[in-house]
């Protein structure tokens, strides 16, 4: 049984943001990595997990002296520009 995967890729071509917008990425440039980790879904703080996940990245990032933001639902930000999504 595994806790955690992670699935890689060298571009993105059938992503879909709010609205179904399309989303792409071009081969080679940027890093496309998910993280799965599989929790029991009937613990009691569950919907709190990607907000915990979240502000744990930001805090990671501040101690390397980036000053992240978050635009909720999932994306982390710098310099307004996105470096993730959780």
């Amino acid at each position: 049984k595994h806790e955690i995967a992670l699935v890689t890729a060298e571009e993105q071509t059938g992503g879909r943001g709010r609205f179904k917008r399309r989303w792409e990425s071009p081969r080679g440039v940027n890093i496309y990595a998910t993280y799965c980790f599989l929790v029991d879904q009937r613990r009691p703080d569950i919907g709190q997990i990607p907000q915990l996940l979240a502000l744990s990245a930001g805090q990671v990032l501040e101690a390397y002296q980036f000053s992240p933001s978050f635009k909720w639902p999932n994306d982390l930000l710098i310099s307004g520009k996105k470096m993730g999504g959780i």
